[in-house]
């Protein structure tokens, strides 16, 4: 390793010259000094959310005595007294320079713990921001583990804390440390867009745009995840993930897209979107009819997401990063950050009984609806089936209350099925009974599990735009169950059917 030596003028006749040897002996040593509260200012001298090199060298320059006007330098009686002993000093700016550079800041004197910093603003407090809070929750740390979140705008108004603040920029801020959550525990602190999802297959894009800067953080974090498209509960899995990684097979500090290639396996494509820069870069994510259009600083890949068609979806960003163990320090930042806001509600329902006569088996023996109301398909695991002959199954739901002013209303139903025991070709129906009447849409399975779905934009018993009354089963046209049939089974052949659900969509007047 080469020794660089750094010059610093002072009076502008005399010079030191420091050699990094000098710092990285002194970097290693151990301080004993006792640690107490921290205060205010301490380590971000210069108050950019952002502990780094240059705090270390003003907090050298302060410490030789130096005139630090014309600097960053934010004056205030704990500026650069990272040790909490009164004095900030050089031990102060080699503490900073440790921290900076990832190293464990245990058995130092290091009590720097003070969250955001005193300059904090709150992020509802950026103009650009508002629209955004507006059509998100926060996701926040708990020490115990549990999911919290902020998603009411007067929480937004006046909210700051040491993982969610906005600063005299017009940044916001997504900031964690070890000392927020447990080591064993994944670190996120993310905004949630909704109330309300979006489908891929949608005509109307769902869009997220904005501008990023990460960090290098310190300690042994191994990758943070800034931006993601989620699916909601039904599979409440990753489409999307961006991140920044460390080290991924020696390519070290780069931006990686993360694609879920299905719903219903972990099979995963990588893709290296190149070095993370040294300040602010675009990210945008635009979904449509299916495609996927994706551009990270000037990365531009488009995607065929028709295999996630039945899958409600939402946007994601801020800071989520693995179980991290010992010291260490993440950030995410973001400017102009928007996505369209969602109009969209999606309801989805699950079979809770079934109706009439079953003519299905159930893999396990035992009840048949357990097989098919699963919030995530285990496929074989358990499944219901039809052996022989063509038969059908008819299920109840229980549809909540829907708002008053509920409208733009549509049904969705959707399984998931294939063909055994047979190269011939079975069909797999799904649809639903209106009064007496069924209307179902017809699939012809394969030997692999997959999912069919077909939407209703209108009631197809009255032919009119869909009514509350139709789904609360109070109309003249009432929705009464979901239907599933096999057909075209001869003997030894065999339907199997492993999820099936209804999702109501609509949007607010």
């Amino acid at each position: 390793m080469k020794n660089k030596i750094n010059i610093i003028e002072i009076n502008k006749s005399k010079k030191i010259l420091i050699s990094i040897v000098s710092f990285v002996f002194i970097l290693f040593l151990t301080f004993n000094i006792e640690s107490t509260q921290a205060a205010d200012i301490r380590a971000d001298v210069d108050q950019n959310a952002t502990i780094n090199s240059v705090d270390a060298m003003l907090t050298l320059r302060n410490s030789l005595g130096l005139d630090m006007s014309g600097t960053n330098w934010q004056s205030s009686a704990t500026t650069g007294d990272v040790d909490c002993n009164g004095s900030p000093n050089s031990i102060d700016a080699m503490l900073i320079l440790r921290y900076s550079l990832g190293l464990s800041m245990e058995e130092t004197g290091w009590c720097d713990d003070s969250g955001a910093p005193a300059s904090a603003i709150a992020v509802w407090d950026i103009p650009a921001m508002q629209s955004i809070l507006l059509a998100s929750k926060l996701q926040y740390p708990d020490d115990t583990a549990a999911v919290r979140y902020v998603n009411d705008v007067n929480n937004f108004d006046g909210y700051i804390e040491p993982w969610f603040y906005g600063n005299s920029s017009q940044e916001m801020i997504f900031a964690m440390t070890d000392s927020d959550i447990s080591s064993s525990e994944k670190a996120r602190c993310e905004l949630r867009q909704g109330p309300g999802d979006w489908f891929v297959s949608s005509n109307t894009p769902s869009t997220f745009v904005g501008e990023a800067y990460i960090p290098i953080p310190t300690g042994e974090v191994s990758e943070i995840t800034f931006a993601q498209i989620h699916a909601t509960s039904i599979y409440s899995l990753p489409l999307i993930r961006l991140s920044w990684m460390k080290d991924r097979g020696g390519v070290l500090n780069h931006l990686w897209l993360t694609r879920r290639l299905t719903a219903h396996d972990n099979t995963y494509e990588k893709i290296d979107l190149g070095v993370n820069p040294e300040g602010y870069f675009d990210v945008s994510m635009a979904v449509a009819n299916s495609i996927l259009d994706v551009n990270v600083n000037g990365t531009a890949l488009s995607f065929d997401i028709s295999n996630w068609d039945a899958v409600p979806q939402y946007f994601k960003l801020g800071l989520y990063q693995p179980p991290t163990e010992g010291a260490w320090s993440s950030m995410v930042k973001y400017k102009n950050a928007n996505y369209e806001k969602q109009t969209y509600i999606n309801l989805v329902m699950l079979p809770v009984s079934d109706y009439g006569t079953v003519h299905y088996s159930a893999s396990t023996g035992g009840d048949v609806v357990s097989t098919i109301n699963e919030l995530d398909a285990d496929d074989g695991l358990t499944y219901a089936y039809r052996q022989d002959s063509s038969t059908s199954a008819r299920f109840t739901m229980e549809v909540p209350d829907l708002p008053s002013n509920a409208t733009n209303i549509s049904v969705t139903v959707v399984a998931r099925q294939r063909k055994a025991n047979t190269t011939d070709n079975i069909n797999g129906s799904i649809g639903f009974q209106i009064e007496d009447q069924v209307y179902e849409e017809s699939f012809a399975l394969t030997d692999e599990w997959e999912t069919y779905s077909n939407t209703w934009e209108t009631n197809p018993y009255s032919t009119l735009p869909w009514t509350i009354d139709d789904l609360t089963q109070v109309g003249t046209s009432r929705l009464l169950r979901i239907k599933h049939a096999f057909s075209e089974l001869g003997t030894g052949e065999e339907g199997q059917i492993t999820q099936m659900y209804m999702i109501i969509r609509y949007e607010l007047e």
